[in-house]
């Protein structure tokens, strides 16, 4: 209830910008990167949890087939030695993990209306 959403740059595509703030979830953005209407895009995900921060490179692809539509949303970052920053990783994942599902249900339902 208290995360708060606003938005930088164009309406779509590259530069695109969404940043969001929460007293549960901490603050961050999203920004597209790369921009393809036929491959998908890529985007940089900054999450800042008071002293925990993570940089990561995302990227949501789809390609047609005789199937119907085929898409894979992937996250990569770097988090080094150290253990903590390890052990941020399981909790980063349990929290984009539920987004992603989500986010992919939203665009199953959207895609088959049209």
């Amino acid at each position: 209830p208290t995360q708060v959403y606003t938005y930088e740059g164009p309406e779509s595509g590259v530069g695109s910008k969404w940043l969001w703030t929460s007293e549960k979830m901490g603050k961050g953005w999203l920004q597209i990167t790369e921009s393809d209407v036929e491959k998908g895009i890529k985007y940089l995900l900054f999450i800042d949890m008071d002293q925990r921060q993570s940089t990561i490179n995302g990227a949501i692809n789809y390609a047609s087939s005789a199937d119907g539509l085929t898409v894979v949303w992937s996250d990569q970052g770097e988090v080094g030695n150290n253990f903590n920053e390890r052990w941020m990783t399981v909790l980063i994942k349990f929290m984009l993990g539920k987004e992603m599902k989500s986010g992919l249900e939203k665009l199953k339902l959207t895609t088959e209306k049209h």
